[in-house]
């Protein structure tokens, strides 16, 4: 082959090259060309290198990669993906965009068409909300959102479109303290289709998880360990229904899950109020604010929802049994 030949009078035959992994080099864009001769291409991994952006030249050479499934952009300082990046790659499944500095879910996902798993772990999302997830993602399976310093909540209707999502790993956020009651509305009608099978919501700063937020009897693996739990009343659904659950599927999940507040009850398991629960747990709705013990009344800050007393759990105190308490429907 004669070396004088310019590159685009240079023939080659297509390369039978399924997988490829150009992953922690120094790469910063790519030839637009380069990826031509790999039409079997299906997974590309692409991590740890500083591409920052991925505009123009980079842009046209993944987006000829027609017949990829897995794309690996991990760690490489990009903040965007540019519009159109994803509309040709039809058989895209799984799409790793960790390590970033995103702070919102990308726009160019609502181009997707089959993805399957998404991995955002490690970006600088501070809530997410009803239209952080486009339509397009209903096909998504596994979401990852989890390690991100900046979360702090996820509002109503976060999730209500991810309407096939099995395996949800949001976890290891140490800001985030409130998921809402409504976050999956929308995900599905009949309680019965319960879609998620796997929840893992270890290592949040969650001070309470509510019994209207999902249908808890269908998820099968449910890791609730190490979160700041506040023993207040509005746990006692957990303390009765929750934990039990969680400790015959795995109990392994459930072993570091304590008290964080008040402070009298600071460490002291959910497993061992969920079993001692006669004993510790006494709630009413007209209970107002006070807790007494040993003759002792203390002042709880105002957090009750409208319709509940808050009273925490500990012996003695407003004395209700779990049955007298208004079950809220899943």
């Amino acid at each position: 082959m004669d070396p004088r030949l310019p590159y685009q009078a240079i023939q080659y035959f297509p390369l039978p090259i399924e997988f490829l992994t150009l992953a922690h080099n120094n790469i910063h864009s790519v030839d637009k060309n380069l990826f031509d001769h790999l039409p079997y291409l299906e997974s590309l991994d692409m991590s740890g290198n500083p591409l920052k952006i991925l505009e123009g030249i980079m842009k046209q050479a993944l987006a000829k990669l027609r017949n990829l499934q897995v794309l690996d952009l991990a760690n490489t300082s990009i903040d965007s993906i540019p519009k159109g990046m994803l509309h040709n790659l039809l058989d895209l499944k799984t799409l790793i965009l960790a390590d970033n500095h995103f702070h919102e879910v990308p726009e160019e996902l609502s181009n997707s068409h089959n993805l399957s798993v998404l991995i955002l772990d490690g970006n600088k999302f501070r809530l997410l909300n009803a239209e952080s997830f486009p339509e397009s993602l209903n096909t998504l399976e596994r979401l990852d959102i989890s390690y991100m310093p900046t979360l702090k909540e996820i509002k109503t209707g976060a999730f209500g479109k991810l309407k096939n999502l099995r395996v949800l790993q949001c976890h290891h956020n140490r800001r985030l303290t409130k998921i809402s009651d409504g976050a999956f509305v929308g995900i599905t009608e009949d309680p019965q289709l319960w879609p998620i099978r796997e929840m893992y919501l270890n290592n949040n700063g969650i001070h309470v998880l509510h019994k209207a937020m999902a249908a808890w009897v269908f998820v099968d693996k449910l890791n609730i360990q190490n979160n700041p739990f506040r023993c207040d009343c509005n746990i006692q659904w957990m303390v009765e229904i929750l934990i039990p659950e969680i400790q015959s599927a795995k109990k392994e999940y459930v072993l570091d899950a304590t008290c964080r507040e008040p402070e009298e009850m600071r460490g002291t398991s959910l497993v061992m109020l969920s079993t001692e629960h006669e004993t510790f747990l006494k709630c009413t709705p007209e209970g107002g604010q006070s807790l007494g013990r040993n003759d002792k009344v203390l002042r709880l800050p105002t957090f009750q929802p409208a319709n509940a007393g808050i009273c925490f759990l500990l012996p003695g105190v407003c004395g209700l049994k779990f049955n007298d308490i208004p079950q809220q429907p899943l």
